[in-house]
């Protein structure tokens, strides 16, 4: 993809329609310039946005409202149109894309505003629209590349890249998943992960079970094996694992307990069986003596239960003849009673009707007064409820009229009011609009004076900048100074070290040859001492004569030929340590010189760089730079002077960037504008409002019907006055004339009763006169004596006396029958002995719960430790299965996963590493270049990326081809560190575009960090880009650095203004 032209509208920073006509650039490698918020970056922002529909970084994306130019016309549609070529088959076609962002426009009708949705149109080679709806995926298609592969390829931002050259490993794998599509390995591992906590939670309810099973066994006490159950079990139940050794060996116990728990609970069963039977014929003599001493306790009783019978049998006869009377007293005065009762109803109704019929005459005379008064009344009342009515239409019709002037007159004041208020508002307008105007020309004036402000930040930044480098390279200096400090202790140990060595070879050497000589010596004694004899030659010298043998020196017998040969080899051993030490001292002595003298140059070379940096008056203080030192003194003052210059010059930005906020601050002039004339506006409607307020009170004070309400409320309460006087009288006739009709209806009701109730009666009077005669006659015998029975005894005393005498009679009988029966039972047997029945009874049941009790608890043993016992061997195969699986499972997830110590790089670093070692054979060439073949990227070793307890895997090394070392790259200076983060970049871009299937991507941008190169290093950079761009591909470089300028020859310049951002080809 090679873009051709860029045309813009009301987008970003640009507000009026621009066109950026790419092929009027000489060559392909062109420089991007402008002040800071010029709109430069804007550029970039506009091709992403044309391609994908979104700007922005990666994790910031922006689209819709926030993409409309503040600076557009009203009206005015933003949008962004670029024109692009791409390769296919070998024929380079033209597409045309252009994008609408949604955005807010006024209405066409009335007034308001109106959101308007984004729009996409793509036209491809053959002059055709590409169906909309598709156009974003067919676009993604032309280009071969996502939008954060093209932000990473065609934008090489120095802080992004910056950032991804010292990322961590984790953050560096997480960059590289959306670049290469790793995550499906990464997707692999969560899987993994997954399953291992799914096996996790199976085996944590497999020890749930198990352990729940293992507590609830029982171990009976002094069991032989007992205590080795015991402690499997404690350990089981308190384990938080599963311990598959501990668990058999368990099982293994609780079997053996089992199978013992089983031969004990037969031969209980077998104990308690011969037990009970014993029992039970002890328990069946007991019951049966039992039987017997009953019935010869019944003989006894029934013996004595008779005597009291015929002792009290006078009594019961007595009290059985007086119940009866007095049941019969009683009988006779229920009836009386009721005759009694009858007569007295009788005569009571009698006089209550005589009473009646004398009132009756005197309530009709009263009724007939109290209806004619009633009538009258109501008569009243009508007439002044309709003059009443009369009276409240003609005060509540006044009452409104008052209110609705009172209404009006309020309004009128109102008005009068925001009429006032309306001429103050407009006043302060004018006022406002007039301040404004003062303060415009005030800040155009000191604008005009702070123009260059900007261009003095970008030189106090550059030399800020330059300041920072030189004091990085000082402080490398100074711990090179501590280095080489550290070196020449070293070399003078290394001295020493051949001193004490080259004293040690000199005293060993010395008595090598004494204890030589003393050895050949001694050997030429014992061959005199030995061998010598007077009159025969001498086996050394053939002399006959012996005049003075050899005596051999004291010690000389311990001397043998293997102790003078190690002694030798000590001697050889030490002079080889000898050449060692000397050979040490001599190289550390030649690196030490070589690399002070390194140190001298680059000392040097500081200084040199400082002093070309400054100007006349200020090269002096760098002539005393003399050491690393003396450097970082002198680079602290400089910092100190640029400081307070800059704090001046950032002052004068701030104020110049203020100023022209407030020149372009539209809103607030619109603002003011529209103030004034909505005073002018609410000036005019007040006045007319106030005219129509004044016409409508002067109507309603014409048609008045009284002077105020206070006079027409007291006509009104007058009026009700008299209504309620009419209405008090009308009710009380009303009320008497009820009253006493209801008296008389009453009355007449009580009488007419009377009358129908007398007859009857009377004849209920005979009735029970007629009965109580019949029952008097029929108890004859208590016609006297029936009132004193009555009067003397209740009805209950005599049931209490029947039952005293019913009582006697069941006593006797059933005596009388238990007497018998019991003399039949017992017959001619002996009274037996009970308590001794009973002490064999106890004995045998004492026995036989005893040993119940124990076959009991041996079955609950038994019982509770087969059923744990078989539920845990159900699941023993699928418990061995599900931790087998467990096993392989976890295995793999913590080798892939990174999580086994000593080997913390996952597999999807793994992966990654082969993309990063394509990145770095790219990212190296342009790297050796330049810096001149110093430096070159490296991975860590794949030995030490999983050392630790972190991922190292993608960690990135500098190997130095001068000192032939590995360094972090966290220690490259700054312009170093911009030229391994832009190697880095452009590397990542070679192997993205190159696995990106027909990607033929001929666009890149660069924002910034070259001002952090230095001379030589900057033309280097460029020259590569140079050959980078020397074919199809077009790069453009944002920068400020001013050297670029002269390096560029094609420079899109842009200026930004009150109207937005603007672009102008400049071309050498």
């Amino acid at each position: 993809m090679k873009p051709l032209s860029l045309r813009l509208q009301s987008f970003g920073s640009y507000g009026k329609e621009t066109k950026i006509d790419f092929s009027r650039a000489k060559q392909n490698l062109f420089l991007v310039t402008g002040d800071t918020g010029s709109g430069k970056s804007t550029i970039f922002d506009a091709i992403v946005y044309a391609l994908y529909g979104k700007t922005g970084s990666v994790e910031n994306p922006r689209e819709g409202e926030e993409l409309q130019s503040q600076f557009g016309e009203d009206g005015k549609e933003p949008f962004v149109e670029l024109e692009f070529t791409e390769v296919n088959g070998g024929i380079e076609e033209k597409y045309i894309v252009k994008r609408i962002p949604k955005h807010v426009r006024k209405k066409l009708k009335g007034t308001g505003e109106k959101s308007v949705s984004a729009s996409v149109s793509l036209i491809m080679p053959d002059g055709t629209e590409y169906p909309q709806k598709e156009a974003n995926k067919k676009l993604e298609e032309i280009v071969g590349l996502t939008r954060e592969q093209f932000l990473q390829v065609a934008m090489i931002a120095q802080g992004e890249f910056m950032e991804l050259l010292r990322a961590k490993s984790d953050d560096k794998k997480v960059i590289f998943r959306k670049l290469f599509h790793t995550g499906l390995f990464q997707k692999i591992v969560d899987e993994l992960a997954s399953r291992v906590k799914a096996k996790e939670t199976e085996i944590a309810k497999i020890r749930t079970i198990c352990q729940t099973y293992v507590s609830q066994t029982l171990i009976p006490e002094g069991n032989e094996r007992g205590e080795i159950l015991e402690e499997y079990k404690n350990s089981i139940i308190n384990s938080k694992t599963l311990n598959s050794v501990e668990f058999e060996g368990f099982i293994h116990e609780l079997e053996m307990l089992v199978r013992t728990l089983e031969s004990e609970k037969v031969s209980l069963e077998k104990e308690c069986e011969e037990l009970e039977k014993i029992r039970d014929k002890a328990l069946g003599d007991y019951k049966g003596a039992e039987n017997i001493i009953k019935f010869f306790d019944q003989i006894d009783t029934a013996q004595r239960e008779l005597k009291e019978c015929e002792e009290n049998k006078e009594n019961a006869s007595f009290a059985d003849e007086q119940s009866r009377k007095i049941r019969e007293a009683y009988e006779i005065k229920a009836i009386a009673d009721k005759y009694h009762m009858s007569e007295k109803n009788f005569s009571e109704t009698k006089a209550k009707l005589s009473e009646e019929s004398g009132k009756i005459q005197t309530l009709r005379a009263n009724e007939e007064k109290s209806k004619s008064r009633y009538e009258e009344e109501s008569a009243k009342l009508r007439e002044e409820l309709e003059r009443f009515s009369k009276v409240e239409e003609r005060v509540n019709s006044s009452l409104e009229t008052f209110k609705e002037i009172e209404r009006v007159s309020k309004g009128l004041k109102e008005c009068e009011e925001k009429h006032k208020q309306a001429l103050e508002e407009k006043q302060k307008a004018l006022a406002a609009k007039n301040l404004r105007e003062e303060e415009e020309k005030r800040y155009r004036a000191r604008g005009e004076e702070l123009k260059d402000a900007k261009s003095r930040e970008v030189k106090y930044i550059e030399n800020r900048k330059k300041m920072d480098g030189f004091e990085h390279d000082a402080r490398q200096l100074e711990e090179k100074e501590k280095y080489i400090a550290k070196h020449e202790a070293a070399v003078e140990k290394c001295r020493a070290k051949y001193v004490i060595i080259r004293e040690k070879v000199a005293n060993k050497s010395r008595e090598y040859e004494d204890i030589r000589r003393s050895f050949l010596d001694a050997q030429a004694g014992f061959i005199a001492r030995e061998q010598l004899k007077e009159g025969e030659p001498c086996p050394v010298c053939g002399s006959l004569d012996h005049p003075r043998p050899c005596e051999l020196v004291d010690g000389a017998d311990g001397l043998t030929r293997e102790k003078v040969e190690t002694l030798k080899e000590e001697v050889d051993k030490l002079k080889g340590e000898q050449e060692k030490a000397a050979a040490e001292a001599e190289t550390s002595e030649r690196w030490l010189r070589e690399t002070k003298q390194r140190h001298k140059e680059d000392i040097e070379g500081l200084r040199n760089k400082i002093v070309e940096s400054l100007n006349e008056s200020l090269k002096e203080k760098a002539e005393n730079i003399q050491d690393a030192s003396s450097a970082m003194a002198v680079i602290a003052q400089l910092k100190t002077m640029i400081d307070s210059y800059g704090a001046k010059i950032q002052s004068d930005v701030k104020e110049y960037e203020e100023i022209q906020a407030f020149l372009n601050d539209e809103v607030s002039k619109k603002k003011i504008e529209e103030r004034l004339e909505n005073s002018k506006n609410s000036e005019a409607e007040t006045s007319k409002e106030k005219a129509v307020l004044e016409a409508a009170l002067k109507k309603l004070e014409e048609s008045k019907a009284y002077e105020n309400a206070e006079e027409a409320k007291d006509e009104l309460r007058n009026a009700e006055n008299v209504r309620k006087q009419a209405e008090d009288s009308e009710r009380k006739a009303s009320n008497g004339y009820k009253a006493i009709k209801t008296e008389v209806d009453s009355v007449s009701a009580l009488i007419e009763r009377y009358t129908k109730e007398l007859p009857e009666l009377e004849a209920e009077k005979a009735e029970r006169l007629r009965e109580y005669e019949e029952i008097l006659e029929d108890k004859e015998r208590l016609k006297d004596s029936w009132e004193e029975l009555t009067s003397e005894h209740t009805l209950a005393k005599a049931e209490e006396l029947r039952e005293l005498a019913e009582s006697w009679k069941r006593k006797n009988e059933a005596a009388t029958k238990m007497l018998k029966a019991a003399k039949e039972a017992v017959a001619d047997t002996e009274r037996p002995d009970l308590e001794m029945l009973s002490e064999r009874c106890e004995k045998a049941d004492r026995e036989n719960r005893e040993a119940r009790e124990r076959l009991e608890k041996c079955k609950k043993y038994y019982n509770t430790d087969s059923e744990k016992l078989e539920s845990l061997n159900e699941s023993k195969e699928n418990r061995g299965r599900i931790l087998s699986e467990y096993s392989k499972i976890s295995t793999l997830y913590d080798t892939l996963a990174g999580k086994v110590s000593g080997a913390r790089m996952d597999i999807e670093t793994f992966v990654q590493r082969n993309y990063l070692e394509m990145v770095l054979e790219n990212a190296n060439r342009r790297f050796e270049n330049m810096s001149h073949g110093q430096f070159e990227l490296r991975m860590i070793d794949i030995d030490k990326a999983g050392e630790g307890r972190t991922n190292h895997g993608l960690d990135l090394m500098v190997y130095s081809n001068v000192t032939g070392k590995t360094r972090e790259v966290r220690t490259l200076s700054g312009g170093e560190s911009f030229m391994a983060a832009l190697s880095l970049a452009l590397g990542m871009a070679d192997v993205i575009t190159q696995n990106a299937a027909s990607v033929n991507l001929d666009i890149m941008f660069i924002d910034e960090g070259f001002g952090s190169l230095d001379d030589n290093s900057r033309d280097q950079a460029v020259r590569i880009l140079k050959e980078m761009a020397g074919g199809q591909r077009v790069i453009g470089i944002i920068s400020h650095v001013s050297e670029l300028k002269q390096q560029i020859e094609s420079q899109l310049i842009v200026s930004k203004d009150d109207e937005g951002s603007h672009t102008e080809w400049q071309l050498s």
